[in-house]
């Protein structure tokens, strides 16, 4: 499956589930990752849609590494099934 396809199908999930979903790509920003996921109760993620096999740029793992310095969520999702369990984990955490 496509990147593209992978992003539409998660965020179509999302907004099934009431949350927002915003497609980031701030000008002159790089490493920024594709979606913020906003759920109820202050439930934020930040996810970087790839297909299975595409790789991580350096300049997105220095991003997502900042992000959870900064205490957020911010994974990979490769397959549908992935993001689904990271939106069940963060929506329903233990």
């Amino acid at each position: 499956m496509a990147e593209k396809q992978i992003e539409d199908r998660c965020r179509t999930y999302a907004l099934k589930h009431g949350w927002s979903v915003l497609k980031l790509n701030p000008a002159g920003r790089i490493g920024t990752f594709d979606r913020l996921y906003l759920g109820p109760e202050g439930k934020v993620f930040f996810c970087e849609h790839k297909q299975p096999g595409g790789r991580k740029r350096r300049h997105q793992i220095i991003e997502q590494e900042r992000l959870r310095r900064l205490g957020f969520t911010a994974e990979f999702c490769y397959t549908f099934a992935l993001f689904v369990e990271l939106f069940n984990q963060v929506r329903r955490p233990e």
